[in-house]
């Protein structure tokens, strides 16, 4: 017996194929539009992941290039007075890696956490009369063995090779001399992480 006229076997067949077009498999069936768009996102990453750099990567490039000693030293001295609290970096209290590394993070620039690892960053500048804002100044800690403070230069004197640098200390964050004995004496080396500093120089030799 034959039900509903001689086009209902087709038409049911047909029916039937582009509903298992959508099955993904035996047990899941979703609308086609969904699968396409998991589909399309899947491929994308993929294709992302097999470039040697993505358009992120060169944005972000781009951005720390246009960074500068005074920017980095304006982000520096907003955080002026906030307090010191050991293995932090926020707004809450920072030490003094856990503040340098926010200051540059807030210019769109990554350093590694701790004051040692900074010291591998960048740029070695062996003499102070080289030193720019914005460069690293590191120090040994309170023990005097190697590498165990950091802070961000904020003005240099060429002449008498001192400078003055913020940095969070136990007082918290403030600005202070390279010329106090206390830091003259544990000054260890500088690093410079921006390429803008580079720039500024040979535009002031062209002067």
């Amino acid at each position: 017996m034959q039900f509903g006229g001689a086009n209902k076997p087709f038409k049911l067949q047909k029916t039937l194929k582009l509903s298992a077009i959508t099955c993904i498999n035996r047990f899941f069936c979703l609308p086609l539009q969904p699968i396409m768009k998991l589909y399309t996102k899947i491929l994308s990453t993929l294709a992302m992941s097999f470039l040697p750099f993505s358009v992120a990567d060169t944005v972000a490039q781009t951005e720390k290039d246009d960074v500068d000693g005074k920017a980095i030293v304006k982000t520096a001295m907003q955080y002026i007075g906030v307090p010191y609290r050991r293995g932090s970096s926020s707004t809450k209290g920072f030490d003094c890696s856990g503040f340098t590394s926010f200051v540059y993070k807030k210019n769109n620039i990554d350093l590694l956490r701790s004051s040692r690892s900074q010291f591998t960053q960048g740029k070695d500048i062996k003499n102070k009369s080289d030193l720019q804002v914005g460069d690293l100044v590191f120090f040994t800690g309170t023990r005097g063995r190697g590498v165990g403070h950091v802070g961000i230069v904020t003005e240099v004197s060429p002449e008498d090779k001192s400078f003055k640098f913020v940095h969070a200390r136990s007082k918290g964050v403030g600005v202070d001399d390279s010329k106090e004995a206390y830091y003259k004496a544990r000054y260890v080396g500088a690093r410079r992480i921006i390429s803008g500093n580079e720039t500024s120089k040979k535009e002031k030799e062209t002067m």
